[in-house]
């Protein structure tokens, strides 16, 4: 990381967000002069170290591109060389506060000096010295000696409580766009609470001490997931499950918490679609429950 600090703070984007090919005073030759000035820096390192700069600059990426996921609700392309152009510190930060509007800033298209701003230099010095470099199902071996995890069939085990906090970021169905669209039935679109139980979802879902959420999910679960412990492993899939089948029985417990009233039950329960358009049928039952009909 300390590397690629070093690479960013010597080129750092902000010398080419004005980069324009089709500018007539755009030079390409100052294109290759600026490659080849960090092909010359990272030059230095040895091979080892090189695959090492490769593997954390995949990791970054990737990061990166999980929480622009997560964040729009459906995967979208990143700018994985201006990513690296910004630095570590503005990956963590874009991890922290799970937005990667600082990474992007106002971007439209990469500039041509960022285009394969590692990639090309590190290629170039592989290439001469007649090494290749890790494919990308063992690359991670250039940073760890051993990955957790990395023969389960399942590729996303997560624990309880542990794994919330990554999720909410990295996960387009559990992140802040998506979780909503998990609520069962019409209750969203109830015309009289919709609004404050997608109000609540979202608070709970954005709140630092959120990593609870999925502990609360755990206190109100029910047959079959009654058997799962909150020290189980647990899949996106599986934990996508868990939340479709108890986000409602969570809002009705939140409301109870509060101390409001719980009216009687429709019939139909979260599918009503009456409660889309009919105040006085939507504010006079409870929808957060199941259909008996």
């Amino acid at each position: 990381m300390y590397r690629l600090m070093l690479v960013a703070k010597i080129f750092p984007v902000d010398n080419y967000e004005d980069e324009d090919e089709e500018d007539e005073a755009f030079d390409p030759a100052e294109v290759e002069r600026d490659r080849l000035l960090r092909k010359k820096l990272l030059d230095d390192f040895p091979t080892s170290e090189l695959f090492e700069l490769q593997s954390a600059s995949l990791f970054l990426i990737e990061i990166a591109k999980g929480i622009r996921a997560g964040e729009n609700g459906q995967p979208e392309e990143m700018f994985g060389d201006v990513v690296l152009a910004r630095g570590p510190a503005l990956v963590l930060q874009a991890y922290q506060f799970i937005t990667t509007g600082d990474l992007v800033g106002y971007l439209e298209i990469v500039p041509p000096s960022l285009v394969s701003y590692l990639s090309n230099p590190l290629e170039r010095i592989l290439e001469e010295r007649k090494t290749k470099p890790p494919d990308n199902s063992s690359h991670w071996s250039s940073l760890l000696d051993d990955v957790r995890g990395g023969n389960d069939m399942c590729k996303f085990p997560f624990i309880f409580g542990c794994g919330w906090d990554d999720l909410r970021r990295f996960s387009i169905s559990l992140g802040l766009c998506g979780i909503v669209g998990l609520v069962k039935g019409h209750l969203i679109a109830n015309i009289v609470e919709g609004s404050s139980l997608r109000n609540e979802l979202l608070e709970a879902h954005s709140s630092p001490t959120s990593t609870n959420l999925l502990e609360q999910m755990h206190q109100v679960k029910t047959p079959p997931w009654d058997t799962w412990n909150n020290g189980d492993w647990l899949c996106e899939p599986c934990i996508v499950e868990l939340f479709q089948a108890h986000l409602h029985l969570w809002l009705l417990e939140r409301k109870r918490e509060k101390g409001d009233e719980i009216k009687e039950d429709c019939w139909y329960g979260y599918n009503c679609r009456t409660q889309r358009h009919s105040v006085h049928h939507a504010g006079r039952l409870n929808h957060l429950c199941e259909p008996t009909r």
